[in-house]
């Protein structure tokens, strides 16, 4: 009888295991779903590369939307245009996000045997001024500026994040673009300490497993060291006893989606100002990015006008 018992109730509970399964499959179809299944094709790298788009509900294009760049891991590659979206991009086209942050979600797909970023030395980025950039990234930037194009997208709200691969992907891009992004969120990633000063008051917040054995954990502690010795306030998450899937947590922080969609190029302050009336020239510091140095007066003001709405007459 109770053998009998046994054999009922493990069946339940296989074919319980069975719908929860299928239930979570079939609701993650329906994400894919809502992302459109799109390719890009650059002339001017002779290459093309397959991605996702998630378009906010309810898009007008009289309203400006913000734009999520996510940047996969290397397990995601290919050119199926789905694998992409497994760890963790669904999570900014939810309506967790969407009901509050209206926003578009592009999520890329990097070939196989290619890469977001050039390479590393273990926990350091290789040089990207002497490394040309890999071709992915390259056409990430352009279709970017093609979307930006065909939809409302407001260019002073671009947020670039991504995870292992594309971890070092979003830090190497930042690098490489310091003003065009307003917020950088890699997740278990390697930057380039020797020039942190490039994205030094650019608004930060890394993540990463303190015990990850693909990806050291050293690589975003001495990033986020070297943007702190310069006077940078980044944020860092170390999540104790986590190993390579730090973005099981990344993109669960409870306020990850406020303080991203907060972030705008547009709310630039200057924090020093001197003008030297004998050379004419200015010294400035400002949020968005690392602005302190000598330049040309009317050259920095012609810069806050393209970059601040509320400065008028520009």
């Amino acid at each position: 009888m109770k053998q009998k018992q046994f054999y009922r109730s493990s069946i339940f509970h296989f074919f319980a295991l069975f719908l929860f399964l299928n239930c979570s499959v079939a609701l993650k179809a329906v994400m894919v779903n809502d992302f459109l299944a799109r390719s890009f094709t650059s002339t001017k790298y002779s290459s093309t590369i397959v991605y996702r788009l998630y378009i906010p509900r309810n898009y007008s294009p009289s309203t400006s939307y913000p734009l999520v760049i996510f940047l996969h891991g290397s397990g995601e590659s290919g050119n199926d245009n789905v694998k992409q979206l497994c760890n963790g991009a669904i999570e900014w086209a939810d309506t967790t996000c969407q009901n509050h942050y209206p926003s578009f979600v592009l999520v890329p797909q990097c070939p196989n045997g290619s890469s977001w970023y050039i390479g590393r030395n273990g926990s350091t980025l290789y040089d990207i001024d002497a490394t040309p950039a890999k071709t992915p990234m390259l056409m990430v930037i352009q279709l970017i500026d093609s979307l930006s194009h065909e939809f409302n997208i407001d260019s002073n709200r671009l947020y670039s994040t991504g995870l292992s691969m594309g971890g070092m992907g979003t830090w190497e891009m930042n690098l490489r673009y310091p003003t065009k992004f307003a917020a950088c969120l890699p997740v278990c990633g390697v930057g380039d300490p020797s020039k942190a000063d490039r994205i030094l008051n650019k608004p930060i917040w890394a993540f990463h497993g303190s015990i990850d054995p693909s990806v050291p954990v050293e690589g975003s502690r001495n990033m986020i060291s070297a943007l702190k010795a310069l006077g940078g306030t980044p944020k860092y998450s170390e999540y104790p006893w986590v190993q390579h899937n730090a973005w099981d947590y990344a993109y669960k922080e409870p306020d990850l989606f406020q303080w991203t969609f907060a972030q705008s190029l547009t709310t630039i302050s200057v924090t020093k100002l001197s003008i030297n009336t004998s050379s004419d020239t200015i010294v400035y510091k400002c949020s968005a990015l690392k602005c302190n140095k000598s330049n040309n007066k009317m050259e920095f003001l012609k810069y806050l006008c393209r970059k601040s709405k509320s400065i008028r007459n520009c």
